[in-house]
This record gives C-alpha cells, structure tokens and sequence, in this order.
C-alpha cells in the first residue's frame, strides 16, 4: 500500500548517510552533552623472535597429524559399525530362516501363534541387543575421533600463549 504524501525536509544533521560519520556521531555527543568515547588501541604487536616461525611450522604438522589419527579413529569405528550392522542383518535372517523353518511344522492355529510371538520376541531380542551395541560403537566413534583432535587443540593453545608473550 503505497501512501502520497509529501514528507518534510529533514533538519540538518540528522542525514542518514551523515549520521553514520565519526564526526556526525561527536556532534550528537557533544549535543547530549556527553564527552566522546575514547579510542581503543589495537593490541601491540608480538614481538617475533627467530624462533617463531620454526614454531609454527611444527605446530601445524602436529595438528594435521591430529587430523590424520582422527581419521584412522574414524576408518576403524566406521568399519566396527558396519561389521556390528551386517551382524544385525544376518541375525535377523537367522531368525527369519528359523521361523520358515518353523512354519512348516504348524498343524494348528495356536501353534501358528506361538510361532508369531517366538518370532517377535527374537526379533525385539535382536533389535535391542543390536541397538545398544551400536549406540556403543556410536559412543566409541565419538570419542576416539575427537580424542587426537582435542588433545592437539590443548597443547597448541599452551604453545601459541607462550609464543604470544
């Protein structure tokens, strides 16, 4: 909805594009009749020493080699969790296998449902035992892999704090 009226002139320093202005943002301070906040100074350059760059290097070698185990952590828990799922697979067509098996020996209605609830309970018994083991696997990946990252991390942040002094 788009309105025609006709707008007043503004008043002289409350230009927008001014307004933005170191001295714009004095002249409002000086009109609040508050002082000018003071400059902050950048921080003073570290001193390097010879040493430094020699440091560096070595930090960042250490840390790709933190990469590097995190990565061998991750290959070996990625292939325990898919060793641990094919497991649960071939578990679930063990059961399967054996209540076909089964089924073939049914004479009447009851012992068709006892076949049915043999099987739930297997595959409830399955799941839950895959599951936690998994969830397990799942805790280890996580650990292992962060494990080389965090302890490279904390050693680089007690070198880097003494090259800063």
């Amino acid at each position: 909805m788009e309105t025609n009226r006709k707008r007043a002139p503004r008043a002289a320093g409350t230009d927008p594009v001014a307004a933005g202005t170191p001295l714009a943002a004095e002249a409002a301070a000086e009109a609040a009749g508050l002082a000018a906040a003071p400059e902050i100074a950048p921080p003073p350059e570290p001193v390097a020493d010879d040493a430094a760059p020699d440091e560096i290097a070595r930090l960042r070698r250490d840390a790709l080699a933190a990469v590097t185990e995190s990565q061998a952590a991750l290959a070996h828990c990625l292939a325990a969790i898919s060793e641990a799922m094919a497991g649960l697979g071939r578990a679930g067509i063990g059961i399967a296998a054996g209540t076909a098996t089964d089924m073939l020996g049914v004479k009447t209605l009851s012992d068709a449902c006892e076949v049915g609830v043999r099987f739930a309970r297997k595959s409830c018994d399955s799941l839950l035992d895959g599951s936690a083991k998994l969830s397990g696997l799942g805790m280890t990946l996580a650990v292992e892999m962060s494990r080389p990252m965090l302890t490279q991390l904390g050693q680089s942040w007690v070198e880097v704090t003494r090259l800063a002094r």
